[in-house]
């Protein structure tokens, strides 16, 4: 009876302590420091369709991530100080992949429907890619595009304040805009 006991008692503590760890898991926390952890400490990892050209690709010439968005995570990450990692994954695939932790938010011409805002958490959108819808590869379900993220995780405000906002303010993302689209798709 007292090994039962025991055996009971390990398992509940483990059963605790597993909660306890878990508890902590999660993609883009804000710890008390103030800094962003995302699920590969000091990396920001962005799911991307890399087949929706001139939003993002894959460069022939250099095998690496190109294009707007490709611009737009880069300028992200850097103004967040992390490390950038993209993630190449299908259209269809990109919010459950989010929902997977494959990585931490997504930079992909994702439309602000009413489905996407109400389960995933999202920037204010920072452009409207009406004006080129033609010339786009995959056409977004609505045209106001955004970056999201897993609800209530802290990472899309931090996006939103410390990245987006002062690049919509400088004037880089609409230069990045000018560079790929030829046009200048930034909503002020």
């Amino acid at each position: 009876m007292k090994n039962i006991r025991r055996k009971l008692g390990a398992v509940a503590l483990a059963a605790v302590l597993m909660i306890i760890s878990l508890s902590g898991c999660g993609v883009g926390k804000i710890s008390s420091d103030g800094s962003i952890s995302t699920i590969e400490r000091g990396v920001l990892k962005i799911g991307m369709n890399l087949n929706d050209s001139p939003m993002s690709y894959l460069n022939t010439d250099t095998a690496r991530p190109d294009g707007f968005e490709a611009k737009v995570a880069e300028q992200v990450a850097e103004k967040l100080g992390l490390k950038l990692e993209i993630i190449d994954t299908t259209q269809k695939n990109l919010l459950k992949s989010l929902d997977a932790d494959i990585y931490d938010c997504v930079i992909s011409s994702v439309g602000m429907t009413e489905e996407n805002c109400e389960k995933y958490e999202a920037t204010n959108a920072y452009a409207d890619v009406s004006a080129i819808e033609d010339e786009l590869t995959e056409k977004p379900k609505n045209t106001k595009i955004a970056i999201f993220g897993k609800k209530n995780n802290g990472l899309i405000q931090a996006i939103e304040k410390q990245a987006l906002e002062p690049l919509k303010e400088d004037g880089t993302l609409s230069e990045i805009s000018n560079q790929y689209l030829g046009t200048d798709v930034i909503v002020k």
